[in-house]
């Protein structure tokens, strides 16, 4: 099974997502910035879904993390975002390259983004 780390502060959505991946995905939810960094200590990981916006940063903060630990997982991360941005979000999203997927967003296109990341 392949493991996704999953950084989103609303508990329904991270419950919901965990149960719509199994059994192709395990889901490894975290609440914040911090969290996710000791998350990125798992080998395992095999992509990164963010929310936006967190209670202690956002998105940008966590992929910068990626970038310097696990650079390997810099090409398999999804940004979701309930739609408020900042000229700095908007700036990073540009910048980065990274798609991003609107709250609330099609369970179908984002497994096929998953698959897309983590085809053998």
């Amino acid at each position: 099974m392949r493991r996704v780390l999953h950084v989103e502060d609303e508990r329904m959505l991270t419950t919901t997502l965990k149960v719509l991946l199994a059994p192709e995905w395990e889901a490894i939810a975290v609440e914040s910035v911090a969290a996710a960094r000791g998350a990125l200590a798992d080998p395992a990981l095999s992509a990164v879904i963010c929310d936006l916006s967190l209670p202690d940063g956002t998105a940008e903060d966590v992929y910068a993390a990626v970038r310097a630990g696990r650079p390997d997982l810099a090409g398999r991360f999804i940004i979701t975002t309930g739609g408020a941005t900042t000229d700095a979000t908007e700036r990073f999203l540009l910048s980065a390259g990274l798609p991003a997927l609107a709250k609330p967003f099609d369970i179908d296109e984002l497994v096929r983004r998953l698959r897309g990341f983590t085809a053998p």
